[in-house]
């Protein structure tokens, strides 16, 4: 069975989490930026790339504090076996109070 990397990132500003929830799809609920790692991408590489595509957030805003964990899960509903890698991130750049991303 094949195994889909994947990349979770947990965004900190002044002891807060960003979360969002999709414009078009509220039925997938209050998520962190996350996504699949492409074939020939680094996790890393990933994990910023996801960041953007799905909060406008660019690398040089962010500072990394660590990778937590990498484990291995089970996807039931896709029956598939996911590699997931999450970290931890601080943006360090003043936010604004609210914002709204639409995806390219």
């Amino acid at each position: 069975m094949q195994i889909y990397r994947k990349v979770l990132a947990y965004i900190t500003y002044n002891d807060k989490l960003l979360v969002f929830t999709h414009r078009d799809a509220p039925e997938a609920g209050v998520q962190v930026p996350a996504g699949t790692v492409e074939p020939d991408e680094s996790v890393e590489d990933a994990l910023y790339r996801e960041i953007a595509e799905e909060s406008g957030i660019e690398q040089q805003e962010l500072r990394l504090v660590k990778h937590l964990k990498t484990y291995l899960y089970y996807a039931e509903h896709k029956q598939q076996r996911h590699e997931r890698h999450v970290y931890w991130l601080e943006f360090v750049h003043e936010p604004l109070p609210a914002w709204e991303r639409s995806p390219q």
